[in-house]
């Protein structure tokens, strides 16, 4: 029996509560990495798995299986992480500057692979230039290898109609883009390129 038609028997049960317990231990760990992947803050992405979490609970009655659950979930998943980036105390909010101290540290602490935190550093900086949009797809398709249908159905909650065929196009420009960024920033062979 799938995972769908379990969830689906137990709806029909009435119990909801079975449903869920499913569906979080199915792929909650899998949002929970889809949520750091596009917001990039850990504690961002625990703020959106607890309202993911909360949503998967209160809205499995609402699951038709219209969509694979991956799909539904990786849908609530993006609501709670666009939910969390939007709230406005954490526009408002400022970060203490920690850059000293840390300078201090990084001085003092020996690193066993600097060119491997250089290129750490340059990726998630490359990452942070992107819209929340391209990193989206970006996540849904290389991190999660989600299908082109099961990432037409979640942008398509997010308020994004693009079809699947106009999302493989945005994907290709999206390579292009990063590749070119990649090279300005001596990221990536021209060679491998």
């Amino acid at each position: 029996m799938t995972l769908e038609e379990q969830v689906a028997k137990l709806l029909a049960a009435g119990d909801a509560k079975g449903a869920t317990t499913i569906v979080l231990r199915a792929h909650g760990l899998a949002a929970h990495r889809l949520l750091f992947a596009i917001l990039g803050d850990p504690t961002l992405a625990d703020d959106a798995h607890a309202l993911f979490a909360e949503w998967v609970w209160r809205g499995i009655g609402s699951y038709r299986g219209l969509s694979s659950l991956r799909a539904w979930c990786f849908g609530v998943a993006a609501h709670a992480a666009r939910r969390v980036r939007e709230e406005p105390w954490r526009r408002r909010a400022r970060r203490l500057s920690t850059t000293g101290a840390a300078a201090l540290v990084a001085r003092q602490a020996p690193s066993s692979q600097p060119a491997a935190d250089d290129l750490e550093r340059g990726l998630a900086a490359v990452r942070a230039e992107l819209s929340d949009s391209e990193r989206t797809l970006l996540v849904l398709r290389l991190d999660r290898s989600l299908g082109w249908r099961e990432i037409e159905q979640i942008l398509r909650e997010l308020g994004d109609p693009s079809s699947a065929p106009a999302l493989r196009k945005r994907y290709e420009r999206l390579r292009s883009k990063l590749a070119q960024m990649l090279k300005d920033r001596g990221l990536l062979d021209t060679a491998r390129a």
